[in-house]
């Protein structure tokens, strides 16, 4: 692993190779994964991982895919299955999956909808931006579901509740990151795991002018409603790696036979000065971070 510019790091390490990831469109080119463990396998496999192709920076492939892997390094498209398992629209394009394993024992993804069959969960206000509801993220606390999306035009995360999977939601709440950030820099698409009592996130932020998203950012809360945010970034882009340019969304798996209870694998997707979208797995121990 390559670590970069010098800060004298504590925190995740840049991966030095990117993973080998089949896509639909044959480029290889990925991005934006979630990634669950299964410690027992489910369905044949530990590791399944959401994400969607993005050949040469181009929405049109950002369609939902799956892969799994029983090593997390490896990974293949799993039979009886096709990619995207939605479909590519005639129009436009379905970006951000996240996976989620339910009260019942039921794999879903979110991304912007549920998956098999379709249907709507949440609808952003198109009159006021169509970057209302990025990045869907869910946890289950409580015996209830917690959706996060991130909402650009407001510059915030936001939260909301309900007892099914399929709402009814409450309103949106405002969710605070505690602790000082840069004035530029704002959330941008976010992942969420919960584990033991905490509530784990990795959040990338993107600066406020519209320019690329460049770093990854942790944070942790006792009750998902507030987020204590670790002082700086977990990961930014390498000097001269295959991540030299854009760091973009993480997604944290628990080591659950590590000797430490507070370590997880990063799986986070990153481009280029190639301008070649890859994702990579390094490894995080928040224990270990001073807030």
């Amino acid at each position: 692993m390559e670590e970069n510019d010098g800060m004298g790091r504590e925190d995740a390490l840049n991966a030095l190779f990117p993973l080998m990831i089949p896509t639909y469109d044959g480029s290889g080119e990925a991005a934006h994964p979630s990634v669950l463990y299964f410690t027992s396998r489910w369905n044949r496999y530990r590791y399944w991982m959401a994400f969607t192709p993005y050949r040469g920076t181009n929405e049109k492939y950002e369609n939902p895919s799956i892969v799994v892997s029983n090593d997390g390094i490896h990974w293949i498209q799993p039979k009886g299955l096709i990619n995207p398992i939605i479909g590519k629209p005639e129009d436009g394009h379905l970006s951000d999956p996240n996976l989620f394993f339910d009260f019942h024992k039921r794999l879903s993804m979110f991304y912007r909808i549920h998956w098999s069959p379709p249907k709507s969960v949440l609808v952003g206000d198109k009159e006021k931006g169509a970057a209302q509801l990025l990045s869907p993220a869910m946890a289950l606390h409580l015996n209830q579901y917690y959706l996060y999306t991130v909402n650009y035009n407001k510059k915030t995360i936001q939260l909301r509740i309900s007892d099914d999977l399929e709402g009814l939601w409450s309103n949106p709440i405002d969710v605070p990151l505690v602790n000082n950030l840069p004035d530029n820099i704002t959330p941008w698409h976010i992942n969420v795991v919960k584990h033991q009592a905490d509530f784990e996130f990795v959040i990338v932020m993107k600066d406020k002018k519209g320019l690329k998203p460049n770093s990854l950012h942790y944070g942790r809360s006792d009750d998902g409603k507030c987020i204590l945010l670790y002082n700086k970034p977990i990961l930014y882009p390498s000097k001269t790696g295959w991540d030299n340019e854009i760091i973009y969304q993480g997604s944290l798996v628990p080591i659950t036979d590590s000797k430490s209870l507070d370590s997880y694998f990063l799986y986070y997707s990153a481009r280029g000065k190639n301008k070649i979208w890859n994702i990579g797995r390094t490894m995080i121990e928040p224990n270990k971070l001073v807030f």
